[in-house]
C-alpha cells in the first residue's frame, strides 16, 4: 500500500495547489477547504498566512504522481433543499446529516462570533449549484 503525503496539488489548483492537496490528503472535496480558508482570511487575515505556510513547506507533487480526483465526492450548493442560497442544503448533503443541524451550527456561529454569516456568503460564492440529473 502506497504511504499517503500531503502535498501541493498539480492538478487541482486555484493559486498554489494548498486545498487540492489537503483536498485529495482527507479525501474531500478542496471547494469545502478552500471555503474554510476563504473565510479564515477574511476573518481576521489568519487564512492568509497559514495558506502561505503551507505553500511554503508542502512541498509540490510530481507531475506524473497527480492522480484523478474524479472519485472525490464533491459538494455543490443544494437546489431542492435551499433557503437562500442553498448552502445548508449541500453541506447536509455532502455529510449525509440533517440540514437542521448544519443551519443550527451556522446560526450558532454566526451569534457566537459573526463567522457562520461570512462562511455562509464565501461558500454561496465558492460551492458550484448542483447540477441537473
Amino acid at each position: 500500500m502506497q504511504e499517503k503525503k500531503l502535498r501541493r496539488s498539480v492538478s487541482n489548483k486555484k493559486v498554489l495547489g494548498v486545498c487540492g492537496g489537503f483536498g485529495k490528503y482527507f479525501n474531500i472535496d478542496p471547494s469545502f477547504v478552500r471555503v474554510i480558508f476563504l473565510t479564515c482570511l477574511l476573518a481576521l487575515s489568519l487564512g492568509l498566512w497559514i495558506y502561505l505556510i503551507c505553500a511554503l513547506i508542502m512541498p509540490k507533487e510530481e507531475e506524473g504522481n497527480a492522480d484523478n480526483t474524479d472519485n472525490v465526492k464533491k459538494i455543490y450548493r443544494s437546489k431542492k433543499n435551499s433557503v437562500l442560497f442553498g448552502v445548508c442544503g449541500g453541506i447536509s448533503n455532502y455529510f449525509d446529516i440533517d440540514v437542521v443541524i448544519v443551519r443550527l451550527t451556522l446560526v450558532l456561529l454566526f451569534l457566537l462570533a459573526g463567522y457562520g454569516l461570512l462562511f455562509y456568503i464565501v461558500a454561496g460564492i465558492v460551492f458550484p449549484i448542483e447540477p441537473e440529473i
